[in-house]
């Protein structure tokens, strides 16, 4: 999937159904505030990983930082693998997630 710069990858809410490799660019995590602001968890560079939380629904809205491409893995087949290959899980286990922040 392609993404331009400033176009949003999924926003917080929604249904959490696909997890994300960054090809090229980075994502920026974040959060909208009521008076406007925007509040940045964290950034997700070339070749690392979003959305592997087994939630139902993102706790952030991704926004592409710069021209974007990433590849979208079905939840589904990433639980799947996870199951099937173990050191697939222990990888993603390891990827590296955005601190928690509060609304």
């Amino acid at each position: 999937m392609r993404f331009s710069r400033g176009e949003t990858v999924f926003s917080e809410g929604d249904e959490a159904t696909y997890s994300y490799k960054v090809i090229s660019g980075a994502i920026r995590l974040c959060k909208h505030l009521a008076d406007g602001r925007r509040q940045i968890a964290g950034f997700v560079l070339t070749g690392e990983y979003c959305g592997l939380l087994h939630l139902d629904a993102h706790r952030f809205t991704a926004e592409a930082a710069s021209d974007l491409v990433v590849i979208a893995y079905p939840q589904r087949q990433v639980e799947a693998m996870g199951e099937t290959m173990p050191s697939m899980r222990r990888r993603l286990a390891g990827a590296r997630l955005p601190e928690r922040i509060s609304s």
